[in-house]
């Protein structure tokens, strides 16, 4: 059986289960949410229920985009993306309840991002139960 994606609406059916930050709107016609010009100090973020010491796959489609996409669990970075297309990163998370985010870089970028997952991969010390995080 396959890991289950922690992302709730992580195809943007509906503006719920994210916030939205001031530069974020939920696009309703294609589905997907946009990150308007101006920078990316106030993120997209989800709490998807996230354990300190677990490293996190995070995936996700940049659909259009004039600057760079970065994933976040927490304060922890994964790497920026400036180029359409689908992007995976390995995050770790350091505390209990770290929200995944995306923090679109430059002060000019207009973005689109669709289809996110995130799953929990394994803990510092290796993987558990046989591959899967055992909650």
């Amino acid at each position: 059986m396959p890991p289950a994606n922690l992302v709730t609406n992580g195809d943007f059916s509906s503006d719920a289960t994210w916030i939205w930050g001031n530069e974020w709107t939920y696009n309703g016609v294609d589905n997907d949410a946009d990150a308007d010009a101006g920078g990316g100090s106030n993120p997209l973020e989800q709490d998807i229920g996230t354990l300190a010491g677990v490293y996190y796959l995070v995936a996700y489609w940049i659909k259009a985009t004039d600057g760079t996409i970065i994933p976040y669990i927490g304060a922890n970075a994964g790497t920026g993306e400036s180029g359409v297309g689908r992007y995976f990163d390995v995050i770790l998370c350091s505390n209990d309840g770290d929200n995944l985010k995306f923090v679109q870089a430059g002060p000019f970028a207009q973005t689109t991002i669709d289809d996110v997952y995130a799953y929990a991969l394994y803990d510092g010390a290796g993987p558990k139960a046989g591959g899967r995080l055992a909650r």
